[in-house]
């Protein structure tokens, strides 16, 4: 078994947390993406006119209910 000194052990650390420093940089850069996106999605859906819109019941009356 190999002998790890401390100095080593704390040179990983400091990698670790650079790493997972990187990481957290492009979830949270993602996450921002993924949120414009729906913001635009939401705002796009607003426009549509709700009387064009089709009901639950009539979805399950044309495509049938496998579910129930």
């Amino acid at each position: 078994m190999e002998n790890v000194t401390l100095e080593q052990v704390n040179k990983n650390i400091i990698l670790l947390r650079q790493e997972i420093q990187k990481v957290a940089e492009i979830v949270e850069e993602s996450y921002l993406d993924i949120e414009d996106d729906l913001d635009y999605e939401i705002e796009e859906s607003r426009k549509n006119d709700r009387k064009k819109l089709i009901s639950h019941e009539e979805m399950k009356k044309e495509f049938g209910n496998d579910n129930d």
